[in-house]
């Protein structure tokens, strides 16, 4: 123990052991006491919050400290903070697992949705430097790109709550400046779908956010492995559409059905997320939710990734399907169990 703290003070006065020259230096580790005057004097800072008894923490520090050696040249400080240890810390920021890395900007928290290899990390924050609000030319209409969504402010001049917006949240989505003399509004577009107007105050950081946490995902969007997740995490209520494939490719039938599916989002937007599903590639998960294939088939969850399921297997049309989820969100239509056939409503709500 004796041994342990010579050594852990000689390291805190002289500094790490002299590596090869194709070792990066350890990138610094901080605490709670030293946390308000780092943020203060960063205004660009990454920070990997680690377990040290923690596998992929160990996995991820020296590709850490290999890009913060890439990074020297732009100023941008990559620090790590023992969470374990610093739990105040952990907390003030949400940490829930090892590691989690945080970009700050000016203070403010960004999530770090980048890979955790040193080129990854690299180019993560390299494209977090540049200006978070693209100005376009006048006149021009701004598309989605990426398959994430496009905010784009249409005024006079760029405000400053829309550029606070997408500074801090530059990742979730494109965001675009159209220089409009006599208008002022905000529209946000995703593929396929028609401009949606935001209702707030142009100029309120917070609105705007919210605005995007609330449409962040499409209206009819596609449901698999890869965007489950994050219908889970916008903690609203989920929609399955699950139509039959038959000699159609998957793309041919979720163009057939927008149409339909597309009026019942617009109803229920900001309180479900309507989706349409592959149900030949995801056969096997499907029946293991929803029982036995049986298709046409809508499924409601009240939350995204609860147990309970609601299936509906009636006529497929707007009003038929918008008075099943009404009839769910009423209470008056019982939960599906996979041995249970769905209710069928017959003719007006349910």
């Amino acid at each position: 123990m004796i041994l342990c703290q010579i050594v852990a003070a000689s390291f805190l006065i002289t500094g790490p052991a002299v590596a090869s020259p194709d070792d990066p230096q350890p990138v610094v580790s901080i605490t709670k006491k030293e946390w308000d005057t780092f943020l203060a004097t960063s205004y660009h800072a990454l920070v990997n919050f680690y377990a040290p008894w923690c596998g992929h923490s160990k996995k991820l520090n020296p590709e850490f400290d290999r890009a913060a050696q890439n990074l020297e040249s732009t100023g941008v400080k990559l620090v790590k903070v023992d969470a374990f240890r610093e739990k105040d810390l952990a907390a003030k920021y949400d940490i829930k697992g090892f590691p989690t890395v945080v970009w700050f900007e000016g203070g403010k928290q960004v999530e770090y949705d980048g890979g955790r290899t040193a080129n990854n990390i690299t180019e993560w924050v390299k494209s977090a430097l540049g200006p978070a609000v693209v100005e376009m030319n006048p006149g021009s209409t701004p598309t989605p790109e990426d398959g994430k969504p496009v905010l784009v402010l249409y005024a006079d001049a760029i405000r400053a709550g829309f550029e606070e917006a997408a500074k801090a949240n530059r990742k979730k989505a494109s965001w675009r400046f159209v220089p409009s003399p006599g208008q002022s509004k905000i529209v946000i577009v995703h593929p396929n779908e028609d401009p949606f107007t935001f209702l707030g105050s142009i100029e309120d950081e917070e609105e705007i956010t919210n605005f995007l946490m609330d449409n962040l995902l499409p209206t009819f969007g596609k449901l698999d492995a890869d965007t489950f997740e994050k219908y889970v995490k916008a903690g609203k209520g989920l929609v399955w559409s699950l139509f039959p494939i038959g000699e159609a490719d998957f793309g041919a039938i979720q163009a057939k059905y927008r149409p339909i599916m597309g009026e019942v989002a617009k109803k229920f937007r900001g309180k479900y997320f309507v989706t349409y599903t592959d149900v030949v590639k995801l056969k096997e998960p499907l029946e293991k939710m929803f029982g036995p294939a049986e298709y046409p088939a809508i499924a409601v969850q009240r939350k995204a990734g609860e147990k309970k399921k609601y299936l509906y297997k009636g006529e497929m049309t707007v009003q038929k399907i918008t008075d099943f989820i009404n009839g769910v969100d009423a209470g008056l239509v019982p939960p599906t169990l996979r041995s249970q056939q769905p209710p069928v409503p017959h003719g007006g709500a349910v």
